[in-house]
């Protein structure tokens, strides 16, 4: 996303929200760090100019950069009604997974935006730049004595952190670009299967494809409970 003091890229999207009634928008790899308090002072304002009672909850990693501009992350935008059932709502520390949890008729929801970085090597002969998300959190997982990969921790710790809310019966939804294919090789579906998610577009569509502006592409999975 590009950022600007008039909102940038974020102005265009609660416009868009606001038009086509979308009361949630979830985001993959907006690419900007939240560490900057100036890009979270203006994503709450452009929001809250176009939205009505709206939330923004944006994910980086902890790693801080001269420049607002990280790769990874994710982010949620939720307005209107949606906002009054938020009854809590945070980010991961490593900037795999913005999350809120609402209230509904039926129960809680927990609603996750999660971004698994791609299965690249840490280092390609020095051409790689030091900024990647991969990167980043490669060298916070050492900081932790942690000796898995980011791609296993990221399996890992996202089976983990939806369990107390799947202990007090919440339904879970995590949409996400996960850069794999959803199937019995993919560690997604070992999440899948700890939390008794499914493939809302499998189930809902019958299919793992869907249009963007660049094309037709897989997807990198919606699953739900």
């Amino acid at each position: 996303m590009d950022i600007d003091r008039q909102g940038g890229d974020m102005a265009d999207i609660c416009i868009e929200m606001k038009k086509t009634e979308t009361d949630r928008f979830l985001a993959t790899e907006p690419g900007i760090c939240h560490n900057h308090y100036w890009i979270k002072e203006t994503l709450n304002k452009t929001a809250k100019k176009a939205l009505k009672h709206s939330l923004v909850t944006l994910s980086s990693s902890k790693r801080k950069y001269s420049s607002y501009k990280k790769p990874g992350g994710a982010m949620i935008i939720a307005h209107g009604r949606t906002r009054g059932r938020i009854t809590t709502y945070g980010n991961d520390d490593y900037g795999r997974w913005s999350w809120m949890r609402l209230n509904s008729k039926l129960g809680g929801i927990m609603v996750l935006s999660a971004y698994q970085v791609g299965n690249q090597l840490d280092f390609n002969n020095g051409k790689k730049g030091s900024k990647t998300a991969r990167l980043q959190q490669h060298s916070m997982l050492q900081e932790a004595n942690r000796t898995c990969t980011p791609r296993e921790a990221f399996v890992r710790d996202l089976i983990k952190f939806p369990l107390p809310a799947r202990g007090r019966g919440d339904s879970i939804l995590i949409m996400g670009d996960f850069n794999k294919i959803f199937d019995t090789n993919a560690g997604m579906m070992d999440v899948a299967d700890a939390l008794g998610l499914v493939d809302l577009m499998e189930v809902k569509l019958k299919t793992q494809k869907f249009a963007t502006r660049h094309g037709t592409r897989q997807t990198k999975e919606l699953i739900t409970h």
